[in-house]
């Protein structure tokens, strides 16, 4: 089991159980919009397809990323805060720009979407990512 799997299969639990905690607040709330447990219910179910699709490998992406980790232009090593940190808002660079990109092209939105199906804004919407993500080169 990789070390992101274990991570999953220890955090998952919690998120749901905070949304969980959430939708209870929310729905106790007195004068607002009543809380939408159906789409409560379809963020976990599309949740768990999607943490079970990655259990389906594709063979395909791991010779794609293979060959690029085997050209590589350079090795971080995370020795360091320096390179801890460096790394760090070079994730959240590239993820910002494949946000925009998953707004703005049609073939990531199609996955994207998904995410912003929901009427009701809460912890529940925050995990509904879609599953065709492998198929659409989320991981790229």
């Amino acid at each position: 089991m990789s070390a992101e799997t274990k991570i999953l299969a220890f955090a998952f639990p919690f998120v749901v159980l905070a949304s969980l905690i959430e939708a209870v607040v929310l729905s106790r709330r007195a004068g607002g919009e009543p809380y939408d447990w159906r789409a409560a219910g379809v963020s976990l179910f599309d949740a768990l397809v999607r943490n079970g699709l990655r259990l389906v490998p594709l063979p395909f992406l791991a010779a794609i990323f293979a060959f690029v980790y085997e050209h590589r232009i350079h090795t971080v090593e995370l020795g360091t805060a320096w390179s801890f940190a460096l790394l760090f808002v070079g994730q959240e660079f590239f993820y910002y720009w494949y946000h925009r990109a998953a707004h703005r092209i049609r073939w990531f939105w199609a996955t994207h979407a998904v995410h912003h199906s929901p009427n009701q804004l809460n912890l529940a919407a925050a995990y509904r990512l879609g599953w065709t993500g492998k198929f659409t080169g989320t991981l790229f």
